[in-house]
């Protein structure tokens, strides 16, 4: 990364430096927090390169915790879509590029864009509504909210085990709250950054996949299987971003 080689090449050298404008991402952040943080997320990287994915996410996490910089999140969320926690990896690559280009590369920028391209494909929106006052709903058996009102919550389409949803589209499922009493919640499931299809084609879709049932279920399977090698071709002998995140320094010459 252009920039960053640059403040390389300058603490090697160790001149005398002018600090720049502090970058968002500096902010309140001291030079001592940046270089633990530089150090680790060094070792991060090492152990990526190893493909010793979990313990370099740990090393990320408490690089984070010392200096929020875009880089060590991109790098964050890398690792973590090769662990396969897409849901994760999709707030990650969220927080890494919340700054836009300025802290990467064009070529690095890009990359993070494709990741989230692909991330997203595999995501979808859970909408739950109940007008039912005192009704608590559960979600993955844990408590989420109490009726009446509605909760949207982001979740990874592959790891739906409710067979009814699926795909996109409108449900009514019944949650069972206790003995003779049934809530419904209403349902709305939707692609990643995109809208509920008018109601015509919903019905089409429904017909569809009620005559190709078995036809349906094997395209699931080889969209998944495609995005597993599209993220395999993306793999590299280390992460993305290598280089030092501290920002660029300009150099300042030395007088008598």
């Amino acid at each position: 990364m252009r920039a960053l080689v640059v403040a390389l090449a300058a603490l090697a050298a160790a001149p005398v430096r002018v600090l720049a404008a502090p970058e968002p991402w500096d902010v309140g952040v001291s030079d001592d927090n940046q270089a633990r943080a530089e150090a680790i997320f060094a070792e991060g990287n090492q152990l990526f390169s190893q493909r010793a994915h979990a313990p370099a996410l740990a090393k990320y996490k408490e690089a984070i915790a010392l200096w929020d910089h875009p880089m060590i999140r991109f790098n964050m969320a890398v690792t973590l879509i090769r662990l396969d926690r897409i849901l994760e990896a999709a707030d990650e690559l969220d927080a890494a590029l919340r700054y836009g280009p300025a802290p990467f590369t064009p070529e690095l920028y890009q990359q993070a864009l494709d990741f989230q391209t692909l991330v997203r494909k595999q995501l979808g929106y859970i909408e739950a509504v109940s007008d039912q006052a005192g009704t608590r709903i559960l979600l993955d058996g844990k408590p989420w909210f109490e009726a009446p009102g509605t909760r949207k919550i982001r979740v990874d389409r592959r790891k739906i085990d409710l067979d009814v949803i699926k795909r996109i589209g409108r449900y009514s499922i019944p949650v069972h709250v206790f003995e003779d009493v049934t809530a419904e919640v209403k349902t709305l499931v939707v692609p990643e950054g995109g809208e509920l299809p008018p109601e015509e084609e919903l019905e089409a879709l429904e017909a569809a996949e009620r005559a190709e049932a078995e036809a349906a279920a094997a395209s699931h399977t080889d969209a998944v299987e495609a995005t597993g090698t599209a993220l395999a071709d993306e793999e590299t002998d280390g992460p993305p971003a290598q280089d030092d995140p501290r920002p660029e320094r300009a150099e300042a010459s030395e007088h008598d």
